[in-house]
């Protein structure tokens, strides 16, 4: 860790990294950097840093994240419902033609013996 905080104050980085808070064991997002020459200031040696617990610090993404899943689901079951619809009404003529009576085994007898009859 000590050598990653050298390479960044002799090249002027931006180090970022999670740690945990030694004072309530709480995980933070910490980032630090050197601060370079300005105009008219010369090179201080100086740095900064900020830190922000990740709870706070990822409350955006999460928040999209959570926006996202609903979108696509929401999206999901709107072309599912579409999908269903159309399927039933392209199905429907064809079910209608393709209709199955239900034959009693005395009219098919019936049936039967006429046609021998004709023949």
């Amino acid at each position: 860790m000590t050598e990653t905080w050298v390479k960044v104050l002799k090249k002027n980085l931006i180090l970022t990294q999670l740690a945990t808070d030694k004072n309530d064991q709480e995980k933070v997002l910490v980032s630090f950097t050197t601060i370079t020459d300005l105009e008219g200031i010369p090179n201080s040696g100086w740095g900064l840093s900020i830190y922000r617990p990740t709870a706070q610090a990822f409350a955006p993404l999460n928040q999209l994240r959570q926006i996202f899943l609903i979108g696509i689901c929401s999206a999901g079951l709107l072309v599912g419902a579409i999908a269903a619809i159309l399927a039933t009404r392209a199905t429907r003529p064809l079910l209608a033609a393709t209709h199955v009576y239900v034959i009693k085994p005395e009219s098919l007898i019936r049936f039967l013996k006429r046609l021998d009859s004709r023949s």
